[in-house]
């Protein structure tokens, strides 16, 4: 089962729960299309920027992807400094 994760994060700064809030089973990929802002997910605390736990996603394409095998340990935040309209593509499976 696949799940689509992507969308706009609605505020800046404030940490935003990715796939409804629903821990991925096996793994999920975040891609930022952003041109510019970084964003920050984590799926072991809340995201922050340049915080412990969180994994940085640079701008103009950059992306993550769980490891082969991996199981989150819960749901996945995201976070962006960039005032509105921050678009993000990501898949959960």
């Amino acid at each position: 089962m696949s799940i689509d994760g992507s969308g706009t994060i609605p505020a800046a700064g404030g940490a935003y729960m990715m796939f409804d809030g629903i821990t991925p089973s096996t793994g999920y990929e975040v891609c930022n299309v952003d041109d510019v802002y970084d964003v920050w997910i984590s799926d072991t605390t809340t995201a922050a920027r340049n915080e412990a736990g969180s994994i940085r996603i640079s701008a103009g394409g950059g992306t993550y992807t769980t490891p082969i095998g991996y199981r989150p340990l819960g749901p996945v935040s995201i976070v962006s400094y960039k005032s509105t309209g921050h678009k993000v593509t990501a898949r959960a499976w």
